[in-house]
Order: C-alpha cells, then sequence, then structure tokens
C-alpha cells in the first residue's frame, strides 16, 4: 500500500460523476445545473453521468431536454428499477476519467461540498462524506449508529458516516472493485472492498437535507434485501482475478474458504 506522500497529485485531473436517479422530475433541473455550475467553476474538464433507474414519472423527459442543453450530460437508461448498486455499476462501466464521484440524483446532497472531499484526494485514494444531525429524524440517527457500529465489527469500517452516498474516489480502485450489490448496500460494498485492498480513506463533513420520496427508494430498501446483499458479500467476495500472474494457484480455494478477504489484501492493494 502507498503511503499517503506516495500518491501522484490528482485532484485537478478530469472527473466524473455518476448520479443514479429514480423519479427526480422535481428536482433534476436544479441538481444537473447546480453540478454543472461546481465543475464548470472549477475548469477541469468533467462528464456527468445521469442514470436514469426506470423512473415513472418525466425524469426521462426532462434528462432528454438537459442532455441537449448541456454537452457533457450524458443520460444513461435502466428500462425497470433496478436499484442503486444497478445504477451506480451502470455508471462505473462506462466513466472514463481519472477521478470519480457518486452520489443520488436530488436534494439531499449539494454539488458545491464537491470541493471539500477535493482537499483530501491527493492524499488518500477515496474520500467519503459524513452529514451532521440536522433535519435528521432521531431514529434515522440511532439505526445509523448501530449500521455503523455492524460494519466496524463486520469490515473494520472506521468511518463516521458509512451511509452518506457522497463519495469521491480515485477511478482506478475500482479495477479490483466488482459491485454485486444491486441495492442500497452497494454504497457499503465500495467502502469494505476499499478497506480490505488496503485503500487509504478519509472522511469530509457534507450539508444534508431531507431526501426527496425518489431518493429515499433509492437509498434505502428493506432490511432482508440489505442484508441478503450483506451475506452474498462476506460469503463471496468478488475482486476480480485474486492472483497476479506468476502465483501458484495451488492455495487459493484453501485461503479462501479462511478469509475471504485477506486473500486480495495480502496479493494486491491499491
Amino acid at each position: 500500500m502507498l503511503e499517503p506522500d506516495e500518491r501522484p497529485p490528482i485532484a485537478t485531473e478530469p472527473i466524473s460523476v455518476v448520479l443514479p436517479a429514480h423519479n427526480a422530475e422535481n428536482c433534476l433541473d436544479k441538481t444537473i445545473g447546480e453540478w454543472v455550475a461546481c465543475l464548470e467553476s472549477r475548469r477541469q474538464d468533467y462528464e456527468i453521468l445521469l442514470v436514469d433507474d426506470g423512473s415513472t414519472d418525466r425524469t426521462g423527459e426532462l434528462a432528454d431536454s438537459l442532455s441537449q442543453r448541456h454537452s457533457r450530460l450524458r443520460l444513461l437508461r435502466h428500462p425497470a428499477r433496478r436499484g442503486f448498486g444497478a445504477a451506480l455499476g451502470t455508471g462505473l462501466e462506462v466513466a472514463r476519467h481519472p477521478l470519480l464521484c457518486y452520489t443520488l440524483c436530488g436534494g439531499s446532497y449539494r454539488a458545491s461540498d464537491l470541493a471539500d472531499l477535493l482537499k483530501w484526494i491527493d492524499k488518500v485514494d477515496l474520500v467519503v462524506g459524513y452529514r451532521s444531525h440536522a433535519g435528521r429524524p432521531w431514529l434515522r440517527r440511532l439505526g445509523g449508529v448501530a449500521y455503523r457500529l455492524l460494519l466496524r465489527l463486520v469490515f473494520a469500517l472506521r468511518l463516521k458516516d458509512p451511509r452518506c452516498t457522497y463519495l469521491l474516489a480515485r477511478r482506478s480502485i475500482f479495477r479490483r472493485i466488482r459491485l454485486q450489490s444491486t441495492g442500497p448496500f452497494a454504497h457499503a460494498e465500495v467502502l469494505a472492498k476499499a478497506n480490505s485492498l488496503g485503500c487509504l480513506m478519509t472522511d469530509a463533513p457534507v450539508s444534508y437535507r431531507p431526501p426527496s420520496a425518489g431518493e429515499e427508494q433509492m437509498a434505502h430498501g428493506s432490511v432482508r434485501d440489505t442484508w441478503s446483499e450483506a451475506w452474498g458479500v462476506i460469503s463471496d467476495p468478488d475482486f476480480g482475478p485474486a492472483f497476479l500472474p506468476e502465483d501458484a494457484p495451488w492455495c487459493a480455494d484453501w485461503v479462501r474458504a479462511l478469509s475471504p478477504f485477506a486473500v486480495d489484501r495480502g496479493r494486491r492493494g491499491c
């Protein structure tokens, strides 16, 4: 694993922004406008990848219109709703710039907070936002604490708010992070696999407002579905090729059976 001062500077490199969206017609124009204004002000090349995850309102129609107005906005579509993880995976497949940011498309998170994440990215592999308690119901905050403790226990994640889906990363880390989750657990999967691979991460404060109905559907799934996806990642994590070509594969199955996450951490970091 590289030390912080060994990472090449990347904060001013071109950036791909992935915005999964579902039924976002009420906030789409404003959200895309904020992202375009934010990225244009930085004077670095960029692309915005809007992934319409089976919206049943006018999101697709409005997105088509916006793509005509903004040349760096690319529209990707799922004919039916598949979930946050599936939408994120679609965006990751076509993203082409060295920096990658993703967050929900809506009013919860602000494009302007990207500047605070960019302050840290030269020293780390990824930066995750964390929200203040303002505007968050106490029951949701309590659930967030339990979720954070569970991820710390299972995946050794030491982040303040792993439910905050606002992330900036070096896109190169996704060469070894293959998304298995199609729902909201996909964000935790990215963090857990990055941690297992030895990626250096930190968190930074971001603004947060109550989500729209579409964002709520994207960000929160049923407990049953979330646990099912989490178990799939824990029991059979997919990191792509686990061995370098010169490695002897004779012990791969034996080591993997003992500790699937330890295999990749020991083999190759970010």
